[in-house]
């Protein structure tokens, strides 16, 4: 087995329970960012995207999260791009509604470091590139208020490491 399938099917278990409120960064960080690396550098990443499950989509949903919250605390705006690779990942997997809260997220934080929205936005040709622009396009087209983290049920708040958004629902 590659480590590529063995980080997949660690990515699809019980393993990743608590992945989201858990430290930032962690072990399970590095193990999505060899999957975002994959995904984006194989020539075939339709392909492998297309063998990721539901759970994975909700694993990068939440890499995503921590990601908005890590590159405030580090001041990187590098980060909120991995974040949005997650995310373009993840739209191939999971409804359209779970992007929502972690691009306003994504979105403020890029907002708090000054950087140029539409440059974090992912292309990548033939790798659902159309669907998840349409989905970033229609979440800047919403009202302030509609796509204020406050809206997705989020607040900024500080924790033992730094900055980190906490989910008030």
């Amino acid at each position: 087995m590659t480590a590529l399938a063995s980080i997949c099917l660690k990515l699809d278990s019980e393993y990743v329970h608590g992945y989201g409120p858990s430290p930032l960064p962690n072990e399970i960080d590095n193990e999505v960012e060899q999957l975002i690396d994959a995904s984006f550098r194989a020539t075939g990443g339709d392909t492998l995207v297309a063998e990721l499950t539901e759970t994975h989509g909700l694993v990068l949903l939440a890499y995503a999260e921590r990601m908005a919250s890590l590159a405030v605390r580090e001041g990187r705006v590098d980060i909120v791009s991995r974040g949005m690779k997650a995310l373009h990942i993840a739209s191939r997997l999971v409804d359209e509604k779970e992007l929502l809260p972690i691009l306003a997220l994504l979105h403020n934080s890029a907002t708090m470091l000054g950087a140029d929205w539409p440059s974090l936005i992912p292309a990548t040709p033939g790798f659902g590139e159309n669907r998840f622009k349409e989905s970033c396009e229609r979440f800047l087209a919403r009202t302030d208020a509609d796509r204020s983290i406050q809206a997705m049920g989020y607040i900024e708040s500080e924790e033992e490491g730094g900055f980190r958004y906490i989910r008030t629902w």
